[in-house]
């Protein structure tokens, strides 16, 4: 067992503890006191999740079946991937629960030094396998998109992520939302993306309403300013 599968099997087995511990005293609880164990239960809960997807994260990176199939796919590239050894990568979980982990770099250099001074070729085929990226795995990144498009800004999307033990900067919450819209874009121009159904025989309805889009228009001044003028677009089907 590694030291990081230790730390983090010591850290499920203090929060279980805690859990058994918050059930044991609800006996003598006053009445007043349950919603505070109800928010505390609800964050223990998901740090319990989060720290025993890292348990079998780490599991699976370790296995040789997986780094097999991640050097295959190292391989498979279109352009040659050399190995540059074991580095660590940090990866956040659910409930606030982060996981180092140590996976193999490749590059399209085979020298280190040019590896590292050119790291923009270089990727990690463990992650890529297993959806993750810009250190967060795809449930975590899900999560993240869905509080951005239902909540007014992003703003109050970062305050409800660190409620559920997420937290992020606006920033990074941009560029992950930005990151997941480019390969959902890319996914759809190779046909990897389908859409069930279709519109066959149905009339196509689109309003706008909400939303900021940016227009640039001339004015008396040095300056140009900006406008802003509400554009979002809604597209439904009827019969």
């Amino acid at each position: 067992m590694s030291a990081e599968y230790q730390r983090l099997e010591a850290e499920a087995s203090e929060v279980q503890q805690q859990i058994q511990g918050f059930v044991d005293s609800c006996g003598q609880m006053a009445p007043a006191d349950f919603q505070k164990l109800e928010a505390e239960m609800g964050r223990l809960h998901l740090k319990l999740a989060g720290l025993r997807e890292g348990l079998g994260l780490l599991k699976l990176v370790g296995a040789r079946k997986m780094q097999d199939q991640a050097a295959k796919f190292a391989r498979s590239q279109s352009k040659p991937f050399d190995s540059q050894g074991l580095r660590t990568k940090k990866v956040q979980l659910r409930g606030g629960v982060t996981v180092t982990l140590n996976i193999t770099y490749y590059h399209r250099c085979t020298c280190p030094d040019k590896a590292k001074k050119r790291g923009r070729r270089g990727m990690y085929p463990m992650l890529m396998l297993l959806g993750i990226a810009d250190g967060f795995t795809a449930g975590v990144r899900q999560r993240m998109m869905r509080c951005a498009a239902l909540l007014g800004s992003y703003e109050e999307a970062v305050q409800m992520l660190a409620d559920e033990g997420i937290r992020i900067c606006v920033n990074t919450l941009c560029r992950v939302i930005a990151g997941m819209g480019k390969m959902l874009a890319r996914l759809t121009s190779l046909g990897s993306v389908k859409v069930s159904g279709n519109v066959a025989g149905r009339r196509i309805v689109v309003t706008t309403d909400g939303g900021r889009v940016r227009l640039r228009e001339r004015r008396q001044g040095r300056t140009e300013k900006l406008l802003y003028v509400s554009e979002d677009f809604n597209i439904s089907a009827h019969r």
